[in-house]
């Protein structure tokens, strides 16, 4: 198992979301994959935002968040970064989805190396 999403409801169409990724599978777009999923499976059952508190120095995740193309706000409140994001995919999700799939594809074939894109 690379990482597993937990994701539990705060109220119908909000859930709180969390990751855990085995630190020897850091940077290779689990994370992403796991959100991307989660979000999809949210949609389907009328969840609409997912919520998360990062610690402010755990930019990997931040980026997470970002990159992924879900539409997302953030806040800050000193060591913790509060985050809420849209579930529904929109055509920057997609792209960003083809984008990380792109860079995968080449990446195996510069290297043979299987990797995720983050």
């Amino acid at each position: 198992i690379l990482g597993v999403a937990d994701v539990e409801a705060c109220d119908p169409t909000t859930a709180e979301i969390a990751f855990l990724v085995a630190d020897d599978a850091h940077g290779l777009g689990a994370a992403t994959l796991l959100l991307e999923r989660a979000a999809a499976d949210a949609q389907e059952m009328g969840g609409e935002t997912f919520v998360a508190e990062v610690l402010a120095i755990n930019h990997p995740m931040i980026e997470v968040f970002r990159d992924a193309g879900f539409e997302v706000e953030l806040h800050s409140d000193h060591d913790e970064i509060s985050v809420r994001m849209s579930t529904r995919a929109t055509a920057s999700t997609a792209a960003a989805s083809r984008e990380r799939r792109a860079v995968s594809r080449a990446h195996i074939r510069t290297s043979g190396e299987v990797r995720s894109a983050p």
